[in-house]
């Protein structure tokens, strides 16, 4: 990152507002220059101090400073985060879309695939499809409209606004090189209730010999789930550990025990739960309490263990509702 501003300021970078303040009145204190008597140490010393203290109580300075690093925060140019899954996790779409119109309307030439992937990713978080047009538009300029990072990011983009048939025109058109393209589809086609779809794509991406992965079951699992298709699920999730040697995370046991559980295969859905090799979480078991209560609703010992199972994750006032 070049210049480590909180270190300057011997802070955290969780550090409030306070803690800055009091970090910067101690140092300040410590190396005025009319306090020390190397004058030209103390005076490039309090200028660090000075400077790392009026980045870092800026809310907007910190923010480009931590994505970026302080050349970007000088020059005033910042070059789009090439992952795109970074980009979204840490909420920053709105500041890389200013900063991608900025590029456009400068024409950088440092703009590349995965800067734009970047920005349609960030348009997907906000639904924006006039935005998403224009860096379409800028893809084309630059000859990457066809490549498949951008395909990928655009199906998403499609899928996340619920435009799937958009999504599902480009992905026909498109040369399928690898699982995260059919992924993206297959996620699209899940989210948004396209359950047929879904698992016909899935058994596509199998005949065509692309080997599915983790978030490949867990859509197809989502999939069954929604759609109620418990031996399909069954299946599905046999197969994806016995065949494909891939080992269920907490996605897949939650979407078996829900689809058991809303089956009313409870007995099934209790011997899932004592399977799993890690600590099961509040959602398996309230999916479970809540179909015995929808069959049973004078079960109070279920009524009492779903108000702690809601409690344990601090939703009290679900947790109050279950015990009235």
């Amino acid at each position: 990152m070049g210049i480590d501003y909180y270190n300057i300021l011997k802070v955290n970078r969780n550090a409030s507002d306070e803690d800055l303040k009091k970090a910067y009145r101690r140092l300040a204190m410590i190396w005025h220059p009319d306090k020390n008597t190397n004058k030209q140490e103390a005076e490039a010393k309090f200028r660090q101090i000075s400077e790392a203290y009026d980045v870092l109580i800026d809310l907007q300075k910190r923010q480009i400073y931590d994505f970026y690093g302080e050349e970007s925060l000088k020059s005033g140019r910042f070059p789009l985060p090439r992952s795109s899954h970074h980009l979204s996790q840490n909420g920053y779409a709105v500041e890389v879309l200013e900063l991608f119109c900025t590029m456009n309307n400068d024409n950088d030439l440092s703009m590349d695939r995965y800067s734009l992937a970047s920005a349609i990713t960030a348009c997907a978080e906000i639904a924006s499809l006039e935005l998403d047009e224009q860096i379409f538009a800028r893809a084309t300029v630059i000859g990457v409209d066809s490549d498949q990072v951008i395909a990928t990011s655009l199906i998403d983009f499609y899928c996340k606004c619920g435009l799937v048939r958009n999504g599902q025109k480009l992905f026909d058109q498109m040369t399928k090189f690898d699982e995260v393209v059919w992924n993206s589809m297959l996620v699209g086609y899940t989210t948004n209730g396209f359950g047929v779809e879904a698992l016909a794509l899935f058994q596509e991406m199998r005949g065509v010999n692309v080997t599915p992965n983790e978030v490949t079951f867990t859509a197809v699992l989502s999939t069954c789930d929604h759609c109620g298709l418990v031996e399909e699920g069954k299946k599905w999730f046999y197969i994806m550990k016995n065949e494909y040697c891939i080992n269920p995370g907490i996605e897949h046991y939650s979407c078996m025990i829900d689809l058991f559980a809303r089956a009313g295969c409870l007995k099934e859905a209790i011997d899932l739960i004592d399977e799993i090799p890690f600590q099961s979480d509040a959602t398996m078991w309230s999916a479970v309490l809540e179909r015995i209560i929808e069959l049973d609703p004078r079960n109070f010992g279920a009524l009492v263990q779903l108000s702690g199972v809601m409690a344990s994750t601090g939703d009290w006032k679900e947790s109050a509702l279950a015990r009235h």
